[in-house]
């Protein structure tokens, strides 16, 4: 009878690994994406069922509008593999990125999102952009480009959050022959 209960034990345990185990990024804020469109794995169908009709767009774009909230930007892969001069080994119309730009009031500061800024990159800008930073957490695949300059209200400011692939995803970028 031990035997039995072992057996059955074991498959519960097969059948739970199975069902959880391709779930197990859904757990980390940033793999959920925006608004659950996660880049290299949300489809643009997936976009039209969740936003609806975009505001503007074409086969490798749609662009929404959020009154009072945020605009969105989403990419899509225009269906070109690595052989015919595509950037990523993904099907025609899978969500590469999306850039949301937020119009809250107050506006949305760095702080409010309490991040864990050891992840992150820090690029400063430079030229036009000088008073941008760029805070980029590559496993996450998030970036968040920031307004820093001199100490007033708008200092700190989210001007765009980016949600793209995350480093695991980069084996999917194609390799260019040099």
């Amino acid at each position: 009878m031990s035997k039995l209960k072992f057996k059955a034990g074991l498959c519960a345990f097969a059948f739970a690994l199975a069902f959880f185990a391709p779930h197990a990024d859904a757990r980390a804020p940033q793999a959920r994406g925006w608004r659950r469109i996660v880049p290299m794995r949300s489809t643009r169908a997936e976009v039209l069922r969740r936003l609806g009709k975009p505001r503007r767009g074409n086969a490798t774009y749609s662009s929404y509008e959020f009154e009072g909230e945020e605009d969105a930007r989403i990419d899509y892969a225009d269906g070109k593999r690595c052989s015919a001069g595509g950037e990523w080994r993904v099907a025609r119309g899978a969500v590469l990125r999306v850039i949301v730009r937020p119009r809250r009031v107050p506006a949305l500061h760095l702080t409010d999102l309490n991040l864990d800024m050891r992840k992150f990159r820090k690029e400063e800008g430079s030229g036009d952009v000088q008073a941008r930073t760029r805070y980029t957490d590559e496993a996450a695949g998030v970036t968040y480009e920031v307004f820093e300059h001199g100490s007033g209200p708008e200092s700190g400011q989210v001007m765009s959050i980016e949600y793209g692939p995350t480093a695991r995803d980069k084996r999917l970028r194609c390799t260019r022959a040099r």
